[in-house]
């Protein structure tokens, strides 16, 4: 759930997701998930298939960006906008291409050091592909799957009239989910975004599950120009409880015994550690941390937790997460095996997490 990507990458409005067959997955709710933890599966299995496919929604249910340069009359659009925060971003963006066009693009891991095995293989889906692909494989396995896409840089494509509240909601009920009434909030479905507006905006027109995501302390939220630390305070937090039903916050807030991590902030009413997650709990929102990573990208796991995953998966479930956004859900639902005794009811969770 970072909040940006690097320059000259492309952006695209494709689906995040991830599935794990033979595990039994559950909905988004408030009065479920507390006594469980939710794995949620970032970008796919992005560190073996590149994000953004269906390849990688279908295997993780196993990263990515085309090089539009190399394509003869795409490499002259690339532009540069303002984006995250006042900074500049050079690249090319989705609105710069129609569908057609995309589709011609293959998806190629966004990070080096990853599987680079299938890079050229696979086309970059549509929400509505993405939403046929779960009802295909939730028809053909017998398993539930949760979906839980990510409204990202709103405030961006408005500015150019481009609006995706009403495609979002239009699709989902398409494809049967209920957008009002008792059981919006307690269906397979969720949408997250790092805009406040944006949620506000949904909770006014629906009763799905939102979760406000929380970037690092010292940035800058996109749409209201708002520093991130205001909204760990408690007064920050009873603000988001009026529209959301979760916080998602990078997973540094909650690890107070970081010395670089403690230099970011600048208010001295900000919760952090454990404090955050109860004081959350209090406020009737789930907590639910972003994102683990592989060692090779993490120096914080390297240097706090030996590198070892499993580590930093227990040392946040003891903190009482309610939720964890991960590139590897396999080892994340083992250390939760790990953590529960044999006699714990524990269903297991997973979700699709993306963008829209």
């Amino acid at each position: 759930s970072t909040q940006s990507t690097g320059d000259h990458h492309m952006f695209f409005s494709g689906l995040r997701q991830f599935f794990l067959l033979l595990l039994s997955s559950s909905v988004l709710s408030k009065n479920q998930l507390r006594e469980d933890i939710t794995v949620i599966g970032h970008r796919g299995a992005p560190y073996f298939v590149p994000e953004h496919t269906l390849a990688s929604y279908a295997l993780s249910i196993r990263e990515g960006i085309s090089d539009v340069a190399d394509i003869p009359g795409f490499r002259d659009r690339e532009k540069t906008v303002t984006l995250n925060n006042g900074h500049n971003l050079t690249g090319w963006f989705v609105n710069d291409f129609t569908l057609d066009e995309i589709k011609t693009l293959r998806v190629k891991q966004r990070i080096s050091s990853r599987d680079r095995f299938y890079n050229g293989y696979f086309s970059i889906p549509t929400f509505e592909e993405v939403l046929q692909l779960v009802r295909n494989l939730t028809d053909e396995l017998h398993v539930p799957i949760s979906i839980y896409p990510e409204l990202k840089h709103s405030i961006y494509f408005e500015n150019s009239s481009l609006y995706f509240d009403d495609v979002l909601l239009n699709a989902l009920e398409e494809y049967g989910f209920n957008i009002t009434g008792e059981t919006a909030k307690t269906q397979l479905v969720g949408i997250q975004s790092f805009e406040s507006t944006q949620l506000k905006r949904l909770r006014l027109r629906s009763d799905l599950f939102l979760a406000q995501l929380i970037s690092t302390p010292n940035s800058i939220q996109e749409d209201t120009l708002v520093i991130y630390e205001e909204m760990i305070t408690a007064k920050g937090l009873e603000d988001i409880s009026q529209y959301a039903d979760a916080i998602a916050p990078w997973k540094g807030l909650l690890y107070d015994f970081v010395s670089e991590i403690k230099e970011l902030y600048k208010l001295h009413d900000s919760l952090k550690g454990k404090e955050l997650v109860d004081k959350a709990h209090e406020k009737n929102l789930l907590v639910q941390a972003w994102t683990l990573q592989n060692p090779y990208e993490d120096p914080i796991l390297v240097k706090y937790f030996s590198g070892q995953k499993a580590e930093e998966y227990r040392f946040l479930y003891n903190l009482g997460v309610d939720g964890v956004f991960t590139e590897f859900a396999g080892e994340a639902l083992c250390s939760k095996r790990q953590y529960y005794t044999p006699n714990d009811d524990v269903t297991l969770k997973l979700f699709i997490v993306g963008i829209v």
